[in-house]
């Protein structure tokens, strides 16, 4: 259990596929010095191609090793300050961060002549390693002994700041770090701490104030120049973006914020980056930033906020009630969640009770419904709710045939999000009804473009495309002269008579002012009201909307159906098909 690294009694250990044993520390060095020369990773002790860099801890690889190394007989890293303290290698983290262990090295000098100042620097030092490795609650216990043994050096508190950070006790760190500048003012480190601190809690102008005064009071100190020149243009991006955030610039407040968040990695700036998102109606971006804010801190009420808010504008309102509960929970006094969550209520009630008003076809009921959540106020217009209930009220609007405003709240939806099928389907509808059959076949082909294999869609464009073609085809009533109720007999009669009147003969010499080609088309025109209005089935089909070329593909579509059946086309068959066809046409009728 020697790492073959650095000599010593693994710290950490992982073990390599080779099976050999390494310190965390070490191995992650040599890893990665070794991918800077080479493009693959070798075992630090037999050099053989390993597969990936990454390698698993001794303890969850091979559990027997790791009793085994638990085992083993150690004394305690402060031996040489006086500590008598012998035990099992497992043990040696329990003795160091114990509370109770080191006090009679306390004030006295050891047996080997150690001072009490050295003993707190052999604390220090293991607060180090663990600090390396990773265990930040372990070094923090290690230089609070350190402290409790030398309260007055700074360097102690600024290391115990930086544990602190490390583990989101922002407070605790700002309270180490001002003690380390107090008992050394000149500790770089804790000046640059404490102000990410401050940041991190979103105290940016504090921030600024404090590396302000450090620099005219340290003009020599290089590095805390830099850390000032930084801070200014953080204050002035924090400046900036929060102005265009109260003018409702979110696209240039986004800018700012982001550049603050990419700058010093603080969950603040985070946070702000999140609300400008929300604000934009970008809430997929900012539901996924406050859930890796929650997984870090789980008592973190502001990203509960955001996230309660960023989930009712993406229209998921049992969830942003659930969170905004829990950010009351973790803070009862927090405004913004009291809001948002009074808000969310409104706007959940109103939506399901629209809904339920809907199904029992009391429309105008659900029109109030929906805009009373529409009214609710600070929906972003780019979010996925507002579209939503625009919609659901351009449905009801629809239904009690208030076309215009129908279109309206349409329009409305679809500025929101241009993806919303359900606000295209329903423009579609109030469209056909408005006899603007033309622009809503149009829209509903492009629609089609998107959603290629859906029914709906695919359904309102025939619609529209049958429409469209009802108004173009030839009104044959008209072209004979016959009522839409006439008899078969009453419309070969009034044929006759058109087709006696019309007959090319009797204009070829051109003494009735109209010319043998005018009547040519004209009579042929003639024949083809009699084709169809003399047929029993092409009238039916006729009469439902369909015009020539209509008819001729249902009757094609009827025959081939038969022929793929393999039966005999009769007329009793053709009868049955013709009916059956009509009755699955079925049309959506908005206004039934």
């Amino acid at each position: 259990f020697l790492c073959p690294i650095c000599s010593q009694l693994v710290e950490v250990p992982v073990i390599t596929p080779c099976t050999h044993v390494f310190c965390r520390n070490c191995y992650c060095e040599w890893v990665q010095q070794q991918q800077q020369d080479e493009q693959t990773t070798r075992c630090p002790k037999c050099n053989i191609n390993l597969q990936s860099a990454a390698v698993p801890e001794l303890q969850r690889a091979n559990p027997l090793a790791w009793r085994l190394l638990c085992r083993v007989q150690v004394r305690c890293p402060l031996t040489d300050k006086g500590c008598t303290w012998k035990g099992d290698y497992g043990e040696v983290s329990s003795h160091l961060v114990n509370s109770d262990t080191h006090h009679s090295l306390q004030g006295t000098q050891s047996s080997t002549g150690a001072s009490q100042r050295d003993t707190a620097e052999a604390l220090k030092q293991q607060g180090n390693q663990k600090f390396e490795i990773g265990s930040f609650r372990e070094a923090i216990k290690l230089y609070s002994k350190a402290i409790a043994l030398e309260p007055t050096v700074g360097a102690f508190y600024g290391n115990r700041a930086a544990a602190w950070l490390r583990v989101g006790a922002v407070d605790e760190c700002i309270s180490d770090s001002r003690r380390a500048i107090e008992l050394d003012p000149g500790h770089t480190k804790s000046h640059v701490r404490l102000c990410k601190a401050m940041c991190e809690k979103g105290d940016i102008l504090g921030a600024h104030r404090h590396m302000e005064e450090a620099a005219q009071r340290l003009p020599d100190n290089e590095e805390i120049q830099r850390e000032y020149a930084k801070h200014v243009t953080l204050q002035m991006a924090f400046q900036e973006g929060s102005q265009a955030f109260a003018d409702g610039n979110m696209q240039r407040a986004l800018e700012c914020y982001e550049a603050l968040a990419q700058e010093t990695g603080a969950a603040s700036f985070q946070l702000l980056v999140a609300r400008a998102l929300v604000a934009m109606g970008n809430c997929d971006r900012a539901i996924g930033m406050t859930l890796r804010m929650i997984k870090s801190n789980e008592s973190n009420a502001d990203a509960y906020a955001v996230r309660g808010q960023a989930l009712l504008f993406n229209g998921d309102m049992d969830q942003s009630v659930k969170h905004l509960r829990e950010a009351l929970r973790l803070d009862p006094d927090h405004s913004e969640a009291q809001k948002a969550h009074k808000k969310a209520k409104v706007v959940t009630d109103s939506f399901g009770k629209g809904k339920d008003a809907v199904m029992q076809r009391h429309f105008l009921e659900a029109v109030e419904l929906f805009s009373k959540a529409i009214d609710v106020g600070g929906i972003p217009p780019k979010s996925a709710l507002i579209t939503q209930l625009y919609s659901e009220r351009a449905n009801s609007y629809l239904r009690l045939g208030e076309h215009d405003k129908c279109l309206a709240d349409c329009q409305s939806a679809l500025e929101g999000r241009d993806d919303c099928k359900e606000a295209w389907v329903c423009r579609a509808a109030a469209l056909i009804a408005t006899k603007r059959h033309e622009e809503a076949l149009k829209e509903m082909t492009s629609l089609q473009q998107m959603f290629e294999h859906d029914t709906l869609v695919k359904h309102w464009k025939d619609k529209a495309d049958f429409e469209l073609r009802k108004t173009k085809r030839t009104d044959y009533y008209a072209v004979l002269c016959c009522s839409t109720v006439a008899t078969e007999g009453e419309v070969k009669n009034a044929y006759k008579a058109r087709a006696l009147e019309w007959h090319p003969d009797r204009h070829s010499g051109g003494d009735t002012g109209v010319t043998r080609e005018e009547a040519e088309q004209r009579f042929k025109m003639i024949g083809e009201a009699l084709e169809v209005l003399g047929d029993e089935k092409k009238r039916k089909l006729y009469d439902e909307g369909y015009d020539k070329e209509g008819i001729e593909e249902k009757i094609r579509e009827g025959q081939e159906a038969i022929t793929g059946m393999g039966m005999g086309i009769t007329e009793t068959l053709i009868d049955h098909l013709f009916n059956r066809q009509t009755l699955m046409r079925g049309e959506i009728d908005f206004n039934s």
